[in-house]
């Protein structure tokens, strides 16, 4: 057998035995009420993607912080908006997963929708970013660069701080819970979770793996 099918075959023995990790599975795990896990899509200003429900996109995934993120709650949380938020800083060289849960309701309606729903991660939650700032001053850090210019930026009453009793709820440590509300504008936030180690670590070990494997069979 040559070196490259003995790679190859090695290659193939560590992911069936699960030494080496397979990419990435998806953190988020379930969902529940009014809301439908969906692919990011490629633009999200208003009018673009638009729903009876609320949808939750996965984005930036396994991110190392450069720098200190300050978020506008971090967990444990129970807020309904207009009430005063804690705010928190979390530390760079955190390692996270980013989520954005979007509600846009279908058409221009004259009258407010409301849709409630809870969203399950295989990982615990850190915390989440719920105001019309906090999301524009993250877009670029936590959404995909194909999205630059693509999430709704300035959109007036993004966020959820406009005093309608909205609300985002940790419900225990893996699961979100919320009510947003919505018309002519859309609602949006996001939610920070935090890898395991462990899985960091397997993933930065097969990484090291498969390069070694590519120069040997190269």
């Amino acid at each position: 057998m040559t070196s490259k099918r003995l790679a190859l075959a090695f290659l193939g023995f560590l992911l069936v035995s699960g030494v080496l990790p397979a990419p990435a599975a998806a953190d988020i795990s379930g969902v529940t009420g009014q809301v439908v896990q969906d692919t990011l899509p490629t633009n999200l200003w208003i009018g673009w993607k638009e729903g009876i429900t609320a949808f939750v996109f996965e984005e930036n995934q396994n991110l190392v912080l450069g720098s200190n993120l300050t978020v506008d709650l971090l967990a444990p949380f129970d807020w309904t908006a207009p009430a005063a938020l804690a705010g928190g800083t979390v530390p760079a060289g955190t390692v996270l997963n980013s989520h954005l849960v979007h509600f846009d309701p279908l058409g221009s309606p004259s009258t407010t929708k409301t849709v409630t729903g809870t969203v399950t991660f295989s990982n615990k939650i850190l915390g989440a970013i719920v105001t019309t700032s906090s999301l524009n001053s993250t877009d670029g850090l936590l959404g995909p660069a194909s999205m630059t210019g693509k999430y709704p930026t300035g959109q007036v009453y993004r966020g959820l701080e406009e005093g309608d009793n909205v609300k985002v709820t940790l419900l225990n440590p893996y699961t979100v819970g919320f009510t947003l509300k919505a018309s002519t504008a859309l609602n949006e936030f996001r939610v920070l979770t935090v890898p395991a180690p462990a899985a960091i670590g397997l993933g930065l070990i097969g990484l090291g793996l498969v390069g070694w494997l590519k120069r040997r069979m190269a």
